[in-house]
């Protein structure tokens, strides 16, 4: 008989209709009690499943060989995921022959250089090559406590400290589904609807709704659900058949929803699911996901929350659970200790220097740089500190100034007053949303602009990231 098991998969391996089911730039909060603590597991080899999601064949035995290369190391099951997360950034569990233009002698299974990670033969061998990529971890102060993004990238120096982050969950799952965990069989749906309509204050709603709020909401720690809404102009609310599960209007908030909504189309037919809404798109089970009409604001473009129709009635058998860690990503700040972060996602529209100013028409000193980012797209302070100020600002429209110490100060400008989310005197760790993206004061559209001041003085915001020391 074919083993196959099947995985929550990264929504772009998916044919990209969602956005990522991880937090693309998140990071693990190293205390939130979600990391996994227990000893490392053995795999056997001769018992591999056929296919676990997209992985099959000698991916397995590559992950099964990186995962045991731990195991004999003594190291615990976070440090095996965390290789296998790394070795899927790098290589698709693959055992490359060739690199890249970065890095043309790039081998293995961890794409590691000539020098400094052995021979050929080592970095081509997939115990050799694992056992040096632990060896290497362990090596980074912390490790334990970092973001498993950032104590990969620790390791590898990668371009991008968040590129592993996207390929969490499906090393967390792969690694379960190598010890033999029943994944499938992992999730319960015996809910007391009665407490969940209670709990959430939903209302009028059918059991199929209570059962599915009972079963996501606690799963991936949704505390605001929408429910009975009698005089909602479309039918689903009223009738008590929709819920809405809210999520922050941040980056994080976004993979949340996006790994709901996943999990939602994988198990459509046992929640009793008959069409979602989610980022100005809908899904229904015979046509997947499809672009909406743009409605306006965020919440009518279901940016702010999952929307979810069922059907009248559902199955009763058991769902695959989410994992205990799956939105730990997602819920925490975007940094680790000793990163800085950009402010908000976006190209720079506008460097820092001299330009033409584009409401004033004539050429000044631009203070800072522009990013492009949307109406409404989160604004985060890149670095711990403290707000000193927030409030309006001349052409600044509304602005928020962050004091980093040492002299060092960030502003960020043209916020709406109702997108001031931080208030002076207010203690911000790097990646924490402060504010919202405006189009207030001297501005032509949406964008965020950032200022960086050392002793009052403007500096290039792009240099002082690229610096990284928190």
């Amino acid at each position: 008989m074919s083993k196959k098991v099947a995985l929550g998969l990264p929504a772009v391996l998916l044919g990209g209709l969602l956005a990522s089911s991880f937090l693309v730039g998140g990071a693990e909060s190293p205390n939130d009690g979600c990391i996994p603590t227990e000893d490392g597991i053995v795999v056997n080899i001769a018992n591999l499943p056929d296919s676990v999601g997209p992985y099959s064949g000698e991916q397995l035995k590559n992950a099964a060989l990186i995962v045991n290369a731990g195991k004999k190391m003594g190291l615990s099951r976070h440090a095996q995921t965390i290789a296998v997360m790394t070795a899927i950034g790098e290589s698709t569990l693959n055992n490359l022959e060739r690199g890249d233009a970065v890095g043309p002698d790039s081998r293995g299974l961890f794409q590691q250089r000539a020098t400094g990670w052995g021979s050929l033969e080592d970095r081509m061998n997939p115990s050799s090559a694992a056992t040096n990529f632990y060896k290497a971890l362990l090596e980074v102060e912390g490790w334990e406590d970092l973001a498993p993004t950032f104590a990969a990238h620790r390791v590898q120096s990668n371009a991008d400290p968040y590129h592993y982050a996207q390929h969490w969950r499906s090393a967390q799952q792969l690694v379960s589904a190598l010890e033999g965990a029943q994944i499938t069989e992992a999730g319960s749906t015996n809910v007391d609807t009665a407490k969940t309509i209670k709990a959430y204050n939903l209302g009028s709603v059918r059991d199929v709704t209570a059962r599915a709020v009972g079963v996501l909401a606690p799963q991936f720690k949704i505390s605001t659900v929408g429910g009975h809404r009698p005089n909602d102009p479309y039918p689903d609310h009223p009738s008590g058949l929709a819920a809405d599960f809210m999520v922050p209007l941040t980056d994080a908030g976004t993979a949340k929803g996006d790994a709901l909504a996943q999990y939602l189309t994988e198990n459509h037919e046992e929640l009793g699911v008959k069409y979602l809404l989610w980022q100005q798109r809908s899904w229904y089970p015979d046509r997947g996901w499809k672009p909406m009409e743009n409605r306006g604001s965020p919440t009518a473009n279901h940016q702010d929350h999952v929307h979810a129709t069922f059907q009248g009635s559902a199955g009763t058998g058991a769902l695959p659970a989410a994992s205990a860690c799956m939105d730990s990503e997602a819920d925490s700040v975007f940094a680790a200790p000793g990163e800085r972060v950009m402010p908000s996602k976006g190209p720079i529209t506008s460097p820092f220097g001299m330009r033409m100013h584009p409401t004033l028409g004539y050429a000044r000193m631009h203070a800072g740089i522009d990013i492009g980012a949307p109406c409404d797209a989160a604004i985060s302070a890149p670095s711990k500190g403290r707000v000193v100020y927030a409030g309006p600002m001349g052409g600044y429209g509304h602005l928020i100034e962050v004091d980093h110490g040492q002299g060092t100060t960030t502003r960020y400008g043209h916020m709406y007053g109702n997108g001031l989310l931080a208030r002076v005197g207010d203690e911000v760790q790097a990646g924490q949303q402060i504010a919202k993206v405006g189009s207030d004061g001297e501005s032509s559209g949406c964008h965020l602009h950032f200022e960086v001041r050392v002793n009052d003085k403007p500096i290039d915001p792009q240099t002082w990231i690229g610096k990284g020391k928190a």
